[in-house]
């Protein structure tokens, strides 16, 4: 399992008085992932009502954040297991 890239924001949870930031969520991904779509890359969203910011992966193929939108998990492996 490799880690997908970061760009953007560090920190996934915030204390909620901002006093303590920590990087506890992380996209894993096995290593044929990169050869299916070797541009992806993790986008850590702002923090809006939980103390996690939710991550976001896209690529210059997919926005898997779009094709989220709507749909249920399942639909998203769906989406995912087509793809091969």
């Amino acid at each position: 399992m490799l880690e997908v890239p970061l760009v953007g924001r560090k920190y996934t949870w915030y204390k909620s008085n901002g006093t303590t930031k920590v990087r506890l969520d992380r996209v894993l991904v096995p290593d044929e992932w990169f050869q299916k779509w070797p541009t992806c890359k993790q986008c850590i969203q702002p923090r809006d009502i939980s103390d996690h910011c939710v991550i976001v992966v896209k690529s210059s193929i997919w926005d898997w954040g779009k094709i989220l939108l709507g749909q249920s998990m399942l639909g998203f492996f769906r989406v995912a297991l087509k793809s091969k």
